[in-house]
């Protein structure tokens, strides 16, 4: 872990340029946390990972590479909403075998994903659903996840929401509230907001849930 802040090991592992400056040049903003939290939380986060939502350029792609190369997860899984994108991405995984793709919605998790994850992930997300099924999204994760559950999305109200007119690219991309750190305490997970300040873009709500599970004998 001690590479995980170093631009030309990132792109050694198969981490896109555009994602490499992104975790460096933001490591002080709003990138920062999430590579602290899993550097210092690592050993607790297990073996596999769910990404919750991923779509279909070279940067969204390279998280795979960041999960599986750098942080040493053998499996990832993800499950993606826009079935565009779930069709890129089955295209650009189909021959790595440490890589599964499922078609679906975050609030059926549990009846599409056959096998739990240790931790599961939802990096911007959160928001393109409306608030009330908040409770069911975090329910279905942690119906399927052994270990961990890490979310976050913008903090505040910089980024237009279908109040103010912005229905989003896509079925599936509008942004439904502006987020709130309570919006995810009520729910029972530890926040934290990283970046700049509210409403300005750089800022987020970083939301995350240990779970204590008995392990299968």
């Amino acid at each position: 872990m001690n590479n995980i802040l170093n631009k030309d090991f990132l792109i050694s592992k198969g981490v896109d340029p555009i994602l490499a400056n992104i975790l460096i040049i933001h490591s002080n903003d709003k990138w920062d946390n999430l590579l602290e939290f899993i550097t210092l939380n690592r050993d607790n986060l297990g073996e596999t990972i769910l990404n919750v939502g991923m779509s279909n350029d070279d940067c969204s792609h390279s998280w795979a590479n960041f999960f599986l190369n750098v942080l040493g997860f053998k499996k990832l899984v993800v499950l993606e909403y826009h079935e565009p994108n779930y069709d890129a991405i089955v295209e650009k995984f189909k021959e790595n075998e440490n890589v599964k793709v499922i078609h679906g919605d975050v609030r059926a998790a549990s009846t599409l994903i056959d096998e739990n994850v240790d931790c599961s992930f939802w990096w911007h997300g959160p928001e393109h659903i409306p608030l009330e099924d908040l409770p069911k999204a975090l329910q279905e994760l942690d119906t399927i996840s052994n270990k961990a559950i890490l979310w976050a999305c913008p903090w505040g109200s910089y980024y237009p929401a279908l109040d103010r007119g912005w229905k989003g690219y896509y079925e599936g991309d509008a942004h439904h509230y502006y987020p709130e750190n309570n919006h995810f305490t009520d729910l029972g997970m530890n926040v934290v907001n990283t970046g700049g300040n509210k409403n300005t873009g750089n800022a987020n709500v970083f939301a995350w849930k240990f779970l204590k599970k008995e392990e299968s004998v």
